[in-house]
């Protein structure tokens, strides 16, 4: 069965088609900040072209490293305050900092893709839109 929704790419914001992206808590945020705030329904289905796919392939992990490594600092942060000062108020500032180390990653967001072809498939496989 066809989606009849139209098809947008992420990274260059032409109507193509292509790979689906995989809706997530922040598609779905930002999604309900559009309907409900900016009172704006589109529902498009959001792709990767095939153009925009090395390009998209770089960012992606980019972003995965970054939100890894921020991860990692709050955690850090964490341990170092209840290690440090052994309080509620430590850990309960230690979390709040993790959870804005976080916020921060979510700037260089990229979304995955719906498919991901697997061990020899997706080195064999051309891309096939």
């Amino acid at each position: 069965m066809k989606d009849s929704r139209e098809s947008y790419c992420v990274m260059c914001g032409k109507k193509r088609g292509g790979v689906e992206i995989k809706e997530d808590y922040v598609i779905n945020s930002i999604r309900w900040f559009n309907r409900t705030v900016l009172k704006q329904f589109r529902n498009n289905r959001l792709v990767i072209c095939e153009e925009c796919y090395p390009k998209y392939k770089e960012q992606r992990k980019k972003f995965v490293g970054r939100q890894r490594l921020y991860i990692a600092l709050g955690v850090i942060f964490v341990i170092l305050g209840v290690f440090l000062d052994k309080t509620i108020g430590a850990l309960l500032i230690g979390i709040v900092i993790l959870i804005v180390l976080y916020l921060f990653s979510l700037l260089s967001y990229v979304p995955e893709l719906s498919y991901k072809p697997k061990g020899r498939e997706a080195k064999q496989k051309k891309w096939a839109l």
